[in-house]
């Protein structure tokens, strides 16, 4: 059957029944696009992403110096702490507090940038705690900056802030397993992708495609009923057959 291109004008009407059909009949497109993105995200998180192992410590900051004399805490010294929270963080995150930090576990020389991206901290919003996460390509050299930063930076808070202190209540731990890449979750996010990709793609082919090869898609498309066939004369020599289908056998040439 020869291909057959409908011209129509006008804004051409979504199917969604028919749109369903056509992903159903190419589900195995899908299946196969979803495996082997997710297989290939699986290996390339495996083999070609460095881990990474974060460790984490976190410092309760109060406003004012805690000697014998003062060691209660009011409601009023915490909300001035938790106002001072952010203030707390830039200078953990300082130049002065990191590159210090880094200088003694042997890190300034990959620069101060490097060093930077590897800590991170965070202000909880319901007490003046502040949380700092530090991740590196090695698991002890993660625990080594931390227990420096922990070390140096209480320093630099009282200094910078007068009459403040920080405490630390979690201490640095040497992490046991990467942190990153998470494997199991690329995996699934690129096996997500690949099935979307491979819908959207197969249904964008259809909409810009306007042939049509089958009765079936004729009539599904346009809603028209098919009266007759144009058989295919070449099609018919070639099979030795008497109609142009290639179905049907009779009479010989």
């Amino acid at each position: 059957m020869h291909d057959i291109k409908i011209e129509q004008s006008g804004v051409r009407e979504v199917d969604i029944q028919r749109l369903l059909r056509l992903l159903w009949k190419r589900i195995w497109v899908i299946i196969a696009a979803t495996v082997i993105v997710g297989i290939l995200s699986a290996l390339v998180s495996t083999f070609f992403i460095d881990a990474t192992y974060r460790t984490s410590f976190k410092a309760y900051i109060n406003n004012r110096e805690v000697t014998e004399e003062t060691i209660s805490t009011s409601t009023s010294d915490l909300s001035a702490s938790r106002g001072l929270m952010y203030v707390y963080r830039e200078i953990v995150l300082s130049r002065s507090v990191l590159t210090q930090a880094a200088q003694e576990c042997g890190l300034y020389d990959q620069g101060y940038s490097l060093v930077a991206s590897m800590v991170k901290a965070y202000v909880s919003n319901d007490a003046p705690v502040l949380t700092v996460y530090v991740e590196t390509e090695d698991p002890a050299l993660s625990q080594r900056f931390a227990e420096a930063i922990a070390e140096v930076a209480p320093k630099q808070v009282s200094q910078v802030v007068a009459g403040s202190t920080m405490k630390l209540i979690d201490v640095p731990y040497t992490p046991k397993s990467p942190y990153s890449p998470n494997v199991a979750s690329n995996t699934v996010y690129g096996a997500l992708i690949g099935m979307v990709l491979s819908v959207i793609v197969l249904i964008a082919v259809d909409m810009i495609y306007d042939k049509v090869l089958e009765e079936d898609d004729f009539e599904g498309r346009y809603q028209l009923p098919v009266v007759g066939r144009i058989p295919d004369l070449l099609l018919a020599q070639r099979n030795d057959t008497r109609y142009g289908n290639g179905k049907e056998r009779g009479m010989k040439r």
